[in-house]
């Protein structure tokens, strides 16, 4: 059993200080380094399939010493979507994920360690500015329109190329580095993102929490509804 609650819970419950996101993500990130370097990549990272152990007895003194209340631990869940990649890996036949955070280009069927570090953006500007980089209305497929090909899947990835994502919003305008990374962690074209292991050199993983901007408003985290999956089990199904 894992401890804790799940991202979504957590963001409902109480603010998510920058310096503790940060320290989410780090675990994030370590964790799909590991995955990817076996070989293996999740396709469907979000909110709820992120588990925060704030009461773990096995908290760290190393865990985000200067916020004595950081997670003291971060696992990833729902391993159902999980499969073996390698660059030769043939392309997807369904979209599988949840609806703002698939990479663009798995509308197109390619899912890769790529694909996984756009749904770590995702994640990080939704901790940090209470909303999705992308609007809602973007995702307007209906049920059994997730193959790869259908007008549907090309209509939302063409959206996504447009879309212009707000990198000002606060607390990004007061935090460049935080903003820098957002950025190349959304970046439309997956080979322009870092891996994971690139992600976690950043040097915003390197700043003083006094440097850290203070907390966002509170804001309603604003659940969103997995993809339509051609399989009994939604993959990205929310409990």
């Amino acid at each position: 059993k894992v401890e804790g609650k799940d991202l979504f819970e957590h963001m409902c419950q109480e603010h998510v200080k920058q310096v503790d996101a940060r320290e989410i993500l780090r675990q994030i990130l370590e964790a799909l380094r590991t995955m990817h370097g076996a070989g293996r990549i999740h396709k469907d990272l979000k909110l709820e399939n992120v588990m925060v152990d704030m009461d773990s007895p096995k908290r760290r003194a190393s865990l985000a010493p200067e916020s004595p209340d950081s997670p003291a631990g971060v696992k990833l869940i729902d391993f159902d979507t999980v499969q073996d990649w390698e660059p030769n890996s043939p392309k997807s036949r369904d979209v599988l994920g949840t609806d703002g955070y698939i990479a663009p280009e798995a509308y197109a069927g390619e899912y890769s360690p790529a694909s996984d570090v756009y749904c770590v953006g995702v994640i990080m500007y939704k901790l940090l500015t209470g909303k999705f980089p992308s609007r809602a209305d973007i995702f307007d497929d209906l049920p059994g329109e997730n193959w790869v090909g259908s007008p549907a899947m090309k209509r939302i990835q063409d959206r996504l190329r447009n879309e212009k994502i707000d990198f000002a919003r606060p607390p990004l305008d007061r935090c460049p580095l935080a903003a820098e990374l957002c950025t190349q962690l959304l970046a439309f074209d997956p080979v322009a993102r870092p891996s994971a292991e690139e992600a976690l050199r950043h040097r915003w993983f390197q700043l003083e929490a006094d440097v850290l901007s203070p907390p966002r408003s509170p804001a309603n985290p604003r659940r969103r509804s997995s993809a339509s999956q051609a399989t009994p089990r939604l993959p990205g199904e929310l409990r």
